[in-house]
């Protein structure tokens, strides 16, 4: 029997392209004035980003590269980034709703990968401790996922046995493969169209209400 649902956050119950988007303009705004040039820098980075799988660095060095930047250092954006991360968060527009039906049956409980500062700056900044459990970030304890001890933790921490719970995430290899490997059941959130043939997929987190 189901009694637990763990979540993961980004591109799961918040759009991490959206605020990242948001933050690039915010800071080219203060920085250019060409409103083209700033578009055009903004659509460049999203697109070198590849939704995170990219060390923010490495972007910000290959954007200051080709447009010549002296205005600021790839090192200074990105420390001044660090310094804002989580400021900027948006839930999917489904989930508060979603959340708040699925508590009345079932524990939820958050599991992301990060650095403690953003992402818990990230939890604040949505506001739905009302409807966690539980929570915890990578940072915080001593490996990440897909490593099947985290997700054992979290468990231990929800007094919950791993088959009794659901891991819903974006990624297949760290979310799906890793919360399966420890035992979870995972559902797939498939935000840019992926299928795969070996897990439950849906594709807005509304969806949970018409399969849980």
């Amino acid at each position: 029997m189901i009694k637990t649902l763990i979540f993961d956050l980004d591109n799961t119950l918040i759009d991490r392209q959206r605020a990242f988007r948001e933050m690039l303009y915010r800071k080219f705004n203060d920085l250019f004035e060409d409103k083209d040039l700033i578009d055009q820098m903004v659509n460049d980075i999203m697109i070198w980003d590849n939704n995170g799988a990219v060390e923010r660095i490495v972007v910000f060095k290959r954007w200051a590269e080709k447009y010549n930047v002296t205005c600021i250092s790839p090192e200074k954006l990105e420390q001044d980034w660090s310094n804002e991360s989580g400021s900027v968060a948006f839930l999917y527009d489904d989930v508060r709703e979603t959340l708040t039906e699925l508590k009345k049956k079932y524990k939820i409980g958050l599991l992301s990968n990060g650095n403690t500062h953003s992402q818990r700056r990230k939890i604040n900044t949505i506001k739905i401790d009302d409807l966690i459990d539980y929570s915890l970030v990578s940072g915080e304890y001593i490996c990440k996922k897909p490593d099947e001890r985290i997700f054992k933790y979290v468990c231990e921490q929800m007094d919950s046995k791993p088959e009794e719970c659901i891991y819903i995430g974006d990624s297949y290899h760290i979310d799906v493969e890793g919360s399966r490997n420890a035992g979870l059941n995972p559902i797939f959130v498939s935000r840019k169209g992926e299928e795969y043939n070996d897990v439950t997929t849906i594709y807005q987190i509304k969806e949970l209400l018409d399969i849980l």
